[in-house]
């Protein structure tokens, strides 16, 4: 038994192994998937940009065609001024240039704020593409470095089972069949060491008898508590594999 016991251990030291890089890799999607979430997000917000920019840019020659307009009007009724009979209509188009001459004003003072914007808007574009090309080349790094990681643990994953495998090969087919239930029943290990009447699976006391037939080690025994395998420490010189 004390063989069997043996086994069981480097077998449980190969599944935690197992579990440790499966768990590993799970979280591989994850992590790709914030990296790629961090790459979108400072290229959506170069894009909301630069659609705002197109806007201001628009806004800003809308502005101008609106100038041009009133100036044109402003032309005209200048020229009709020059043929005005009457003091009625030549203070009625004076009004009218004088509307038109602030209207101008007033447009080429949003002209002036857009202008500004579309300065402010183009500066910080290109202040983002500069951080984004940053940005890009760490998230390209810090991929390969994860995607190189994720090869090696499926490399040491092919062994490990090959390893389980042959680790389950001497022991015998009841015992191994006890460990797999206690193995998927339980959390972290199914088989644990009982020192000072300790079960170190559950932290709980193992009642004297059953300590005691734990010693004598002649068959497979289970903790009362978390019913994972348990073995006395100090009966077997074990040999685990960090």
């Amino acid at each position: 038994m004390k063989d069997q016991i043996k086994r069981l251990v480097k077998l449980q030291t190969i599944e935690a192994r197992i579990s440790e890089i499966t768990h590993r890799l799970d979280d591989v999607k994850k992590k790709l998937k914030e990296l790629d979430k961090q790459f979108e997000f400072h290229e959506k917000k170069i894009e909301e940009d630069s659609a705002a920019l197109e806007i201001k840019k628009k806004e800003y020659r809308e502005y101008d065609v609106e100038i041009q307009t009133s100036q044109s009007m402003i032309n005209k009724s200048q020229e009709k001024m020059k043929v005005v009979k009457t003091n009625r209509e030549y203070r009625s188009m004076l009004k009218e240039i004088d509307e038109l001459k602030l209207k101008i004003s007033k447009t080429e003072e949003q002209m002036l704020d857009s202008l500004e914007q579309i300065d402010e808007l183009e500066k910080g574009i290109n202040d983002q593409k500069k951080d984004f090309m940053l940005i890009g080349e760490e998230i390209k790094a810090e991929k390969e470095k994860i995607q190189s990681q994720a090869s090696m643990d499926n490399e040491k994953l092919v062994n490990l089972r090959q390893d389980w495998q042959g680790g389950c090969e001497g022991i015998e087919p009841d015992i191994l069949k006890k460990f797999l239930k206690v193995n998927g029943k339980v959390f972290g290990a199914a088989i644990v060491p009982v020192n000072n009447a300790v079960c170190q699976g559950c932290h709980m006391n193992i009642p004297p008898q059953a300590y005691n037939e734990i010693q004598r080690c002649d068959s497979l025994k289970f903790c009362p508590h978390c019913d994972r395998i348990i073995y006395w420490q100090g009966n077997l010189s074990l040999e685990t594999e960090n």
